[in-house]
């Protein structure tokens, strides 16, 4: 994300993340094909979609 959405260098990617340059391009290479699928990562229970749909889920940042 923070390369693609704000065009930060791996190196500088990697130093935020503490993470080394090249598992961040892995990183984004692995998303970039996820995303290119149109699956979503995982399904959603039945419960959990409704309760999402009737906003009776609350999120605590």
């Amino acid at each position: 994300m923070l390369h693609a959405v704000f065009g930060f260098s791996y190196t500088r990617t990697a130093t935020i993340v503490g993470r080394s340059e090249s598992v961040c391009r892995q990183l984004r290479s692995r998303a970039h094909r996820h995303v290119g699928t149109g699956r979503p990562r995982s399904e959603a229970d039945r419960l959990s979609y409704a309760r999402c749909e009737s906003g009776s889920t609350v999120v605590v940042a």
